[in-house]
């Protein structure tokens, strides 16, 4: 009996970073659904049953922060925050919501960055 793939919802408002992660993600078993905003996150969220939230911090509508607490809410939420643009403050930021099952991936920030 073939198991069932994991299921995620990717929240990122770049096109071409959402593209990318839903075909690396595909490539290797998940099956992916995307949303560009909360608002739709939101949507997909109650239409679907997912396993995984892979979220943006920093949307058009709102924060992947807040999308994740909201969530969290209702039901518990294995979360991965994503950014490319952490500074030391979205990390800290992170850290201090961090709940159960969430997950702070994402570049260095530029002053860790500078011992490389």
């Amino acid at each position: 009996m073939e198991r069932e793939p994991c299921r995620i919802i990717v929240v990122e408002d770049h096109a071409s970073t959402a593209e990318a992660l839903r075909k690396f993600l595909t490539t290797i078993g998940y099956k992916v659904y995307i949303a560009p905003d909360i608002a739709s996150a939101r949507a997909l969220a109650k239409a679907i049953e997912f396993d995984v939230l892979l979220s943006d911090l920093r949307l058009p509508d709102g924060t992947g922060w807040d999308l994740m607490k909201e969530l969290s809410a209702t039901k518990p939420v294995r979360g991965i925050a994503i950014s490319g643009h952490n500074t030391d403050m979205d990390i800290e930021r992170s850290r201090a919501r961090r709940q159960p099952g969430i997950k702070l991936v994402g570049a260095a920030s530029a002053s860790r960055r500078s011992g490389y």
